[in-house]
């Protein structure tokens, strides 16, 4: 299943490289030896300011899922490490490929996903489907929530994703069979990774027919040099993802002869040239990325859509006693081919190109605040300005105050204005308007109750929204709409090993402020995540190292379409999964098991009880599924 695809004039542009270029000059100036931050922890994050900083003095709401989180739960896909996020909702079209994720009500279009700092798979034709993006090789997963166009521009309205790659530097090898026909073979070795994943995903229906043709094959590779040429610190990286996979259609319209190939690689390089006060980062980037879909037999049945792009990017980072000032320029071209066939069309080439500048000021141990300003221009879709403006306070007792306010944007993609489609069944708008947003959030942390609590209220007002409205689900824009929500999230410090982790999001207001109904596709009302695992001390001896059960539950989605689905003629049929109730529990559990210093053994169980829910109208879910995994380390 393939998921759903999806402005600066010149005198903005001199404003404000003028005023940067007058901050940095006062930065710049005389001043005493800067006053490092204390480091209050060893996690430190790249995302959240687009600089290197603790994680504990990020403004924004930031969550790191880290290598370790990915081995022991098993995450082979990004979509199903993002699951684990607070405010975050990963929907999944069945097993095998086909994922989106929402992130407080914005949608994965809404929601910028990098690989090492740049757009991931040309994101021109879409949102990436993130279950087709391996964990191979990736170091952490860095998730920004809220407003972020001012340090990345178009796309940011839900927040950022960033994806941080990095080969281990030791031989790892894992080996995991499972229900359904999955085989994943994960190899590690200096500079290198490799994946190979494979999966049938047959499996019974609730009619007692058999799912068919939602299999999986799926190759990564990905490979990651450093070397210093003087005083500049260079990385290359690079990677290929090549994969094969199954349409099976929705429940009730099997689709046996739809199937689609997808092929994705990317080359970056990055040099930093770090002096006393001041770094200066630059990189370059180019993907290519292709997509063949085949929908019958014979001649005529298949479309080829490309996109290759290439991104550079440049920042400094000047450091001053108290403050900080980052400021760049962005700048990408990307071409595109949007089905081969006689009524395809060679899209517009889309270009991007911005400055912006962000100055943050400290004061004391644990105050500060921020200003920003972005200016892009992106191509046909016009020019934005987007200003941010945050800050972190303490407010004694351990309780810490952080408050964000700015505006986002998001560009339509090629897909959504220019996908060619039969007259009688239009699916792309080329009328569509940017969206712009306005994005707030609030949040009351505590790291002395428990192990760790916070609560976030967050609300997002937006015009132009671009929406998929049923029946025909032809993108449009929505006058204004309106997003709010709370997540809590709380965890223990552990005890003999044992710790508890939990979140609830509450989605209560997604509404398409024209009509007063519910915007289709944004998430359930409530969403809930408790995690219960064990951790065993240091040791190389043989036996239990640990153990985890997760329950994630998503409740109502107040959504009219899911009572119903779509046929091949765009004709409403009951929906037999929905018919009755939408939310649902999923129960996951892990045992790991060390039967040699460098060998262990881990039993997974997935959806342990059976629910045969469905996430989207018409691809019910498997019941519970088994695998073990062999791992070297």
């Amino acid at each position: 299943m393939h998921a759903s695809f999806r402005a600066v004039s010149r005198a903005t542009l001199c404003a404000l490289l003028l005023s940067s270029s007058a901050a940095v000059a006062l930065a710049a100036a005389p001043s005493p030896k800067p006053t490092a931050k204390p480091l209050r922890t060893i996690v430190r994050v790249v995302t959240a300011d687009r600089s290197n900083e603790p994680l504990t003095d990020a403004v924004r709401s930031t969550y790191v899922i880290t290598r370790a989180d990915i081995a022991k739960h098993g995450w082979t896909s990004i979509a199903q490490a993002l699951s684990s996020i607070p405010g975050a909702f990963v929907t999944r079209y069945g097993p095998g490929a086909g994922a989106s994720i929402t992130m407080r009500g914005a949608t994965a279009d809404e929601t910028l996903v990098l690989l090492d700092g740049t757009p991931l798979r040309g994101m021109q034709l879409g949102a990436p489907d993130l279950s087709t993006v391996s964990t191979s090789g990736v170091e952490r997963i860095e998730v920004v929530e809220g407003g972020g166009s001012t340090l990345f521009g178009s796309g940011a309205i839900g927040g950022v994703i960033n994806i941080i790659t990095a080969p281990r530097r030791h031989t790892r090898v894992d080996l995991r069979t499972g229900s359904f026909g999955t085989n994943d073979l994960r190899i590690d070795v200096p500079y290198l990774s490799f994946e190979r994943y494979v999966a049938t995903n047959a499996y019974a229906l609730p009619d007692g027919t058999t799912r068919a043709n939602a299999d999986v094959e799926r190759s990564t590779f990905r490979s990651d040099f450093t070397h210093r040429f003087g005083a500049i610190d260079a990385r290359f990286n690079l990677g290929i993802t090549s994969q094969h996979l199954g349409v099976p259609g929705s429940y009730g319209n099997y689709t046996p002869t739809s199937r689609q190939d997808t092929v994705d690689s990317y080359l970056h390089g990055r040099f930093a040239y770090r002096r006393p006060q001041s770094e200066s980062i630059a990189q370059i980037a180019s993907s290519a990325d292709t997509l063949a879909y085949t929908s019958c037999i014979g001649a005529g049945c298949q479309t080829v859509s490309r996109y290759a792009s290439t991104i550079f990017n440049l920042r400094n980072i000047v450091h001053a006693a108290n403050s900080e000032l980052l400021y760049g320029i962005d700048l990408s071209r990307g071409t595109s081919l949007i089905d081969n066939s006689p009524s395809g069309v060679a899209a517009p080439s889309v270009s991007q190109s911005a400055l912006y500048a962000q100055e943050h000021w400290f004061s004391g141990k644990s105050d500060s605040y921020y200003v920003g300003l972005r200016g892009e221009r992106d191509g046909s879709a016009g020019n934005s300005l987007s200003p941010a403006i945050g800050g972190r306070f303490a407010l004694g007792g351990g309780t810490m105050l952080r408050a964000n306010l700015a505006t986002a944007f998001r560009a339509p993609t090629i897909f959504e204005l220019y996908y060619p489609c039969p007259p009688a069944y239009p699916c792309s708008n080329p009328n569509l308007q940017p969206e712009r947003a306005r994005v707030a959030d609030l949040t009351l942390s505590n790291d002395r109750v428990l192990g760790g609590t916070a609560l976030t209220f967050f609300d997002t007002r937006a015009t132009n929204l671009i929406v998929y409205a049923p029946p025909l689900f032809i993108p449009e824009n929505v006058d204004q709409a309106s997003l709010q929500g709370l997540t809590f999230t709380a965890k223990t410090r552990r005890l003999h090993g044992i710790g508890v982790n939990a979140s609830i999001t509450d989605l209560y207001r997604a509404l398409d402020l024209t009509t007063n109904s519910r915007i289709y596709g944004r998430g359930p009302v409530l969403a809930s995540r408790i995690t219960l695992d064990y951790l065993a001390s240091r040791s190389s001896a043989p036996g239990l190292t640990g153990w985890g059960i997760t329950a994630s539950t998503a409740g109502l989605r107040n959504d009219p379409a899911n009572e119903i689905y779509y046929d091949a003629y765009g004709n409403p049929q009951p929906n037999p999964i929905f018919a009755q109730a939408i939310g649902y529990t999923n129960l996951s559990a892990y045992l790991q098991f060390r039967v040699a210093r460098h060998a262990s053994i881990i039993l997974r169980g997935e959806n342990l009880g059976n629910e045969r829910y469905a996430q989207v109208s018409g691809y019910p879910m498997p019941g519970r599924s088994f695998s073990v995994e062999f791992s070297t380390r």
